[in-house]
């Protein structure tokens, strides 16, 4: 499993652990999306009129969902009283033992 892939999948178990999988499954695959964007950006040079030009209506909605990902992130930071990378990754674990899903949603 490559870095997107954990972060998406755990993203997916903390913040919308009530979805069906179906749901859970295509949201991982927006958040890994969202990843891969972020990666172009830090690790290409890629810029964000470059997105624009690529996909002028779309750019939009991802930058409002990856904003709204990270406020949901932060509250349940705060609520489960996460302090670290372990205390993510056994939430993410928990989730997945629920949802039959131990590989996770990708």
């Amino acid at each position: 499993e490559g870095k997107k892939s954990k972060v998406s999948n755990r993203a997916t178990s903390l913040i919308f652990k009530d979805l069906d999988i179906k749901l859970k499954k295509d949201l991982a695959l927006k958040i890994q999306e969202l990843y891969k964007r972020r990666s172009e950006i830090v690790h290409e040079g890629k810029k964000y009129i470059d997105f624009y030009n690529e996909i002028e209506y779309e750019i939009t909605f991802e930058i409002n969902f990856a904003k709204n990902l990270f406020i949901k992130l932060i509250e349940i930071i705060i609520k489960e009283n996460i302090r670290s990378v372990d205390d993510v990754i056994n939430l993410a674990n928990l989730q997945y033992n629920r949802d039959n899903c131990m590989e996770g949603y990708l």
